[in-house]
């Protein structure tokens, strides 16, 4: 249902967006390419967005909650090691992750129909997806090894995100300025 609803909302989204940028092409008879990169884009921060929030809670609570429903000690008593424990379970929240990211390629691909971008530039947007996905269910696995609560350590994996992202946005807001005037000098392209 939930990715169901994701995907209707990525398809609306781009359907929308590429028809009124169609229908400004047709009344002002100028050929805005720029515009359908914007939609993309735009798609691209709405599944980011939508990773950014699934992520944490598919894992946060894994490990937590075979604690407060006491069956981890009873789980650490088969042959499994604790990490394929954490490795299943971690292998399982990407697995839905992963099939979200996936099932989101034909939405992604709806403004690219009049072109601006390639199949490359779709395959690094979704290999990205998928690297973030992995850190954000790492997170949230990490979370979960601490806390004993679910409740708990979904709040630690969110506000270690909140973190993350304060910690990697706001400096790059505060250095932009420095970005555009320096774009050709190979340190600030390290940098960035």
């Amino acid at each position: 249902g939930l990715f169901c609803a994701i995907n209707i909302l990525l398809f609306l989204c781009g359907i929308l967006g590429s028809l009124a940028v169609v229908s400004r092409m047709r009344q002002d008879f100028e050929a805005d390419y720029g515009a359908m990169l914007y939609i993309y884009a735009l798609l691209k921060l709405i599944m980011f967005l939508m990773i950014l929030i699934i992520s944490p809670s598919l894992t946060a609570g894994s490990i937590s909650g075979e604690r407060s429903l006491k069956t981890l000690d009873l789980l650490l008593t088969t042959r499994m090691t604790p990490f394929s424990i954490i490795l299943g379970k971690l292998a399982s929240a990407f697995c839905m992750t992963g099939i979200l990211i996936v099932s989101a390629i034909p939405a992604l691909t709806v403004p690219l129909m009049y072109g601006g971008a390639g199949p490359l530039d779709v395959a690094v947007t979704l290999l990205s997806f998928l690297i973030s996905a992995f850190m954000l269910l790492s997170m949230g696995i990490f979370a979960g090894s601490f806390e004993s609560s679910m409740q708990k350590s979904t709040a630690l994996a969110y506000g270690m995100l909140l973190i993350l992202l304060a910690g990697t946005v706001i400096p790059g807001v505060l250095t932009a300025p420095f970005y555009e005037e320096s774009m050709n000098d190979p340190f600030t392209l390290l940098l960035l």
